[in-house]
Parts: C-alpha cells; sequence; structure tokens
C-alpha cells in the first residue's frame, strides 16, 4: 500500500511541475531550454525539453519527503550509492550543459567518460575477458553506446520513454527472479516510475514536452548501470552477451547506424571514425517515417516491437537456460526489423 501511495504521489508531483513550467511565461526568461525545429526533426515549433529535469527532481522532492516522513536520514548514503551519485551528476551535467548552451560530441563524451570511470573504478565492469585492461575497454564503449542510444532513438514523440517504460518493467519483473537489488531501492523504482507515467501524458504523440538531452542521457546512463550490474550475475561468456537482448533495440539501432557511417563515409581511416558521431537519418524511427509511417504510427511498431525482444529476453531468466540462442534470435530479429523497412524506404 506504501508504494501505491508514493507512486501516485510521484505522478501528482511531477504533473504540478509539468503544468506550471508549461503554463509559466517565464520559462525561458533565463535559460532558453527548447528544442527548435530543423531540417532533421518532425515538430515545427519549438518545444520545452525540460522532461529529464522535471524527472529527476520530482523524484528527488518525493524521495525527501519519503526519507523524512520515515524518520531517516536525509543524507544516509554508502560508498556505492556515493560512487553512483557522482557518476550520474556528471551524465547530468553535461547533459544539462547539452540543452542550455549547445555542446559538442566530443564535450559530452568528455563528461560521460569521467562519469565511466566512476563506475568502472566502483566496480561496475562488463567481465568478458581474462585481460582487465581490455573488459575497461569494452565497459566503456558499451556505457557509451547504451547511454546515447537512449539519446539518439529519442526521435519521436514518446518513443524513447516509452521504451525505456518497457524496460523499467523488465527490470522489475526480472528483478522478483535473480534478486539483482536490493528490496531497500524499491522505493526509488516507483517513485521514479510514477514520475516517468507522468511525463508521457505530455510526450505522447504531439508531445508538449521533451525528455532533452538530460532526459536520455539520464535514461541511457540508468539502463547502461542495469545492463551492467545484471551482467555481473553470470558466469559465462554466452550468459554476460544475452544481456544486449534487454537494451537491444536502441542499443543495436545505434550499432548498426554508426557501423552504416563507417562503411559509408569516403576517407581514411580517421575521418571514417569521425563521421561515426555526426547526426544523419538513418535511425529506425526514420526509416519509418520515410518509409510512409505517421510519427504515432511509428513509435507504436517501434514499441511493439521491443516489447516483443523483451518477452523473448525473459527466457533465459525464468528458465535459467537458452542464453545464447535468445541472444542470436533478439539479434537476428532487430537485423531483419531494420532491413525489411530499409527495404520499403527503397521502394518508395
Amino acid at each position: 500500500m506504501t508504494l501505491i501511495i508514493y507512486f501516485l504521489i510521484s505522478i501528482l508531483v511531477a504533473t504540478c511541475m509539468f503544468k506550471f513550467l508549461l503554463n509559466s511565461n517565464n520559462t525561458s526568461q533565463y535559460l532558453d531550454l527548447y528544442d527548435y525545429p530543423n531540417n532533421r526533426k518532425i515538430h515545427n515549433k519549438k518545444i520545452l525539453k525540460i522532461g529529464g529535469i522535471v524527472i529527476l527532481f520530482s523524484c528527488l522532492f518525493v524521495l525527501f519527503i519519503y526519507r523524512l516522513l520515515n524518520q531517516e536520514y536525509i543524507l544516509g548514503i554508502n560508498a556505492g550509492e556515493l560512487d553512483l551519485i557522482i557518476s550520474g551528476s556528471f551524465i547530468f551535467l553535461g547533459a544539462i550543459l547539452d540543452d542550455i548552451i549547445g555542446i559538442n560530441a566530443p564535450k559530452k563524451l568528455f563528461f560521460q567518460f569521467i562519469s565511466i570511470l566512476i563506475l568502472i573504478n566502483s566496480g561496475y565492469l562488463f567481465d568478458l575477458f581474462n585481460s582487465y585492461l581490455f573488459n575497461v575497454i569494452v565497459t566503456t564503449c558499451l556505457f557509451i553506446l547504451i547511454i546515447n542510444s537512449m539519446n539518439l532513438i529519442d526521435g519521436i514523440d514518446g518513443l524513447s520513454s516509452s521504451l525505456f517504460l518497457l524496460f523499467s518493467l523488465f527490470v522489475i519483473l526480472s528483478n522478483s527472479y535473480l534478486d539483482i537489488f536490493s528490496s531497500k531501492y524499491f522505493i526509488v523504482c516507483v517513485i521514479f516510475f510514477g514520475s516517468l507515467l507522468a511525463f508521457i501524458i505530455f510526450n505522447f504523440p504531439p508531445a508538449t514536452v521533451f525528455l532533452g538531452d538530460t532526459g536520455s542521457q539520464l535514461l541511457g546512463w540508468i539502463a547502461a548501470v542495469f545492463v551492467i550490474n545484471l551482467s555481473s550475475n553470470f558466469i559465462l561468456f554466452s550468459q554476460k552477451i544475452y544481456v544486449l537482448s534487454i537494451i537491444s533495440l536502441p542499443f543495436y539501432d545505434v550499432f548498426f547506424v554508426m557501423i552504416k557511417r563507417y562503411l559509408n563515409f569516403r576517407g581514411n581511416l580517421f575521418d571514417k571514425i569521425a563521421n561515426i558521431v555526426k547526426p544523419d537519418q538513418n535511425h529506425i524511427h526514420h526509416l519509418l517515417l520515410f518509409a510512409g509511417h505517421t510519427p504515432l504510427k511509428s513509435m507504436l511498431i517501434i514499441t511493439l516491437f521491443y516489447l516483443l525482444c523483451l518477452c523473448i529476453s525473459i527466457i533465459p531468466i525464468l528458465f535459467k537456460s537458452f542464453y545464447l540462442q535468445i541472444f542470436i534470435i533478439v539479434l537476428v530479429l532487430n537485423i531483419l526489423f531494420r532491413l525489411f523497412f530499409e527495404r520499403k524506404v527503397q521502394i518508395n
């Protein structure tokens, strides 16, 4: 009952914050927190990109109330939690700077690198091989891909938040079987879940609020932390790479796009590598739009496909088997899904 109460409180608090900022004429008096239309975006008017900021601060506010009412020490955290807070703060700082003044990819990566190194030092490692250095490199690359995947796929109203909502449900379900994190964190999950649902109300097509870089990077960071943490519950190589299936659609989308940018760019090796971070219109949501689907229909198709991938991905959690098989099945499905719409774009 307590969890339900705080779930509803978090929805109410976040909704009130969104309504206040949307109705305030002074929202951008000091900070220009708007996403402006351009030739790469589907909206034709400026829209507030405060979703991530409101989600974060509404969660902190409700969590503060919870600790106060339960007579818990407000700043009572352990060393591991402190590392997570510091790491997340660097993600937040880099993303909020991008939302306010706009920073280029290398500067965003700088903040992400610091955040990732803090986590690796704290023990978050994708331990695939015997070499610690190689594992650090793989972990860093994996963190960067997952963090930015939620950012780069956030190109249609409601898409990134809907995908993360499904991801969150998977986390809650899988935790009941694997005991990935302590039950004391359930209140944090419930509060965050409520704030995210409030955001989706305003972000559902046609959106009145966007996540912004702050929101999409924080969602990606949370997803990356869970995926790396989940991998530590497994021993075998096949079990560890299976965890990629959980974040499959956004992860494979950015992975495939980067490969395509590298292969299609003509130039020397350095230029080809530099080109993989340059924006284009090859993400899966672009393909569906170019194939003739409306933004709403595109969002629903992608979300339902990701739901299918998650339903398949839960099998190893339930049966403690079929890790490699499920990894391959989900990977092939994502390849076929992309090829199908690439073909449709070519036909059109």
